[in-house]
């Protein structure tokens, strides 16, 4: 009788536990969200560490530490990164803004940012865009010592259609890690949410890292699938829900295996963009699955550029 007490008490108890922990990860997971969203909307602004965790209602101490074991980075040296990172893009795309006003933008004095901008990407901006002027180029492939060719801007331009979209309401998951990845991602995804998916669910993945510059280990990235604004979702379900704000965008259709569509996705930045008389604006990119096999890795996608 005793021991059956005992075995019972011991069940309960890990229950317990099992569920004050799936809860942790839950909030842990929530918060994290919610930070790296925060960032991204506030790139141009001087953001600090205390800002962060005041906007995430923790202290300075704890968020620091909750950051740094969820995402194996500090949230100073994201911060930093994704200055570096985010003012590459523009530097590469929006060819009429200056450098100097470019940094200022990003919160850096003309020869602060020329500093921060060589000491994190091995190349002063001057550099990166006169090759990026010049030839056909990206950060990551330099830094690999390698060269990758791409097509001409006719070949990416008759696969380009400027659209006005809607605002998209999104079941989501985060990861961080490489795009390449995703294939073993979808898989799962779709099955802890298959009551929600069906045959004419619009599966979605967000890209807040270009390819061309982040390292690969280090790209941050959703996956989603779009649900009705009006759905209730059960209280079982703990993955974010947000919007895409809609807009003009610039979408390419893509097919093939995930690297052949990363290559597609680098070409359209590195030529379609800058000579297109476009320029990205700060709405998320995103990517239209339009068929999904990841066992056959194959899909067909429209790359969605915000444009302005």
């Amino acid at each position: 009788m005793a021991e059956n007490t005992r075995r019972k008490y011991l069940v309960a108890q890990k229950q317990i536990t099992d569920i004050r922990n799936d809860l942790y990860m839950e909030i842990a997971n929530k918060t994290i969200n919610n930070a790296i969203e925060y960032i991204f909307n506030n790139l141009t602004c001087d953001l600090g560490v205390e800002e962060v965790a005041s906007h995430c209602n923790l202290s300075k101490f704890h968020f620091s530490r909750l950051f740094k074991k969820s995402t194996g980075e500090s949230i100073y040296s994201l911060i930093k990164r994704l200055k570096m990172e985010d003012s590459a893009i523009v530097l590469g795309t929006n060819t009429s803004n200056s450098i100097t006003n470019i940094g200022l933008g990003y919160g850096y004095s003309s020869s602060n940012y020329s500093s921060a901008f060589t000491k994190h990407h091995g190349i002063s901006p001057a550099k990166f865009r006169k090759l990026k002027k010049e030839k056909k180029f990206d950060l990551v492939s330099h830094v690999d010592g390698k060269e990758i060719l791409y097509q001409n801007f006719e070949y990416y331009n008759k696969s380009v259609v400027i659209r006005d979209l809607e605002d998209i309401r999104v079941l989501y998951r985060r990861y961080i890690g490489d795009y390449d990845d995703l294939i073993h991602h979808w898989p799962k995804f779709i099955d802890e949410h298959s009551n929600l998916v069906h045959d004419h669910s619009q599966l979605i993945d967000v890209c807040y890292s270009d390819p061309n510059i982040t390292d690969r280990h280090r790209c941050i990235y959703d996956i989603c699938i779009k649900i009705d604004s009006d759905i209730l979702l059960p209280p079982h379900i703990t993955t974010d829900t947000r919007i895409i704000k809609g807009g003009k965008f610039a979408s390419y259709s893509a097919k093939g295996s995930p690297s052949v569509i990363s290559h597609d996705y680098k070409g359209v930045f590195n030529v379609w963009l800058p000579n297109s008389g476009y320029s990205l604006d700060n709405r998320i990119r995103f990517d239209s699955y339009k068929l999904l096999k990841p066992d056959d890795q194959y899909f067909e996608v429209d790359i969605n550029l915000p444009i302005q």
